[in-house]
């Protein structure tokens, strides 16, 4: 049979340990046993971190620097440039993450929040040429249960003061972000199949199924 061509860009956002990796693959099963042509980008996978952290401990880069940010902004690029790509051929994207986590962050956190937000604007219009995804969707999971999460899998150990705050703190510019741009609020906490049918129930209306 042939593939269908359909191009649309679906974004999932959400703190790290919201469940975005996880519905992205139920997602994409779903639209591949239609036979839609799909692909999955991300800036940066778990499978190149290794490779990530010995660049930044060779060249002595911090992550609360401008040059961690000008080196995740060339990470950004390159998932654009992919996403382009593939809707240009038809595909349907699915990208974890796309411009808004840039925003939520940029504005609020790191050194350009203290500057113009003028300069968060033109950097994004670099990265991400002010493509905006059809469909944004953000994976609503209280910081602590997100943690657990990620305790769970291995990912991290370690869950101070500071690292709470931190993550509070994204996860209430997230939802507000997502109320002023008309993101998609989904309830991370429930099962999995039942996020997933809300997901396929929404994206299959847009697609005409």
């Amino acid at each position: 049979m042939v593939p269908k061509s359909k191009r649309f860009l679906i974004a999932f956002e959400g703190i790290d340990g919201s469940g975005k990796t996880t519905q992205i693959i139920l997602l994409k099963e779903e639209l591949d046993r239609l036979l839609y042509q799909t692909l999955i980008t991300k800036a940066k996978k778990p499978s190149q971190e290794t490779a990530f952290k010995k660049f930044l401990k060779t060249f002595e880069i911090a992550s609360d620097s401008l040059s961690y940010m000008f080196l995740y902004q060339a990470l950004h690029r390159k998932q654009f440039e992919k996403t382009v790509a593939a809707l240009e051929n038809g595909n349907i994207v699915l990208a974890d993450r796309w411009s808004g986590s840039f925003f939520v962050y940029h504005l609020n956190f790191g050194p350009l929040s203290k500057g113009p937000r003028e300069h968060v604007a033109l950097l994004n219009t670099l990265a991400f040429e002010n493509l905006k995804p059809d469909m944004t969707f953000l994976l609503d999971v209280p910081p602590q249960i997100a943690f657990e999460r990620r305790v769970r899998r291995g990912e991290t150990d370690t869950f101070d003061a500071d690292t709470v705050c931190f993550y509070e703190a994204v996860h209430e510019k997230c939802r507000a972000f997502a109320e002023e741009n008309g993101w998609i609020v989904i309830d991370g906490t429930l099962p999995i199949e039942t996020i997933h049918r809300q997901i396929w129930d929404m994206v299959s209306e847009k697609l005409g199924q």
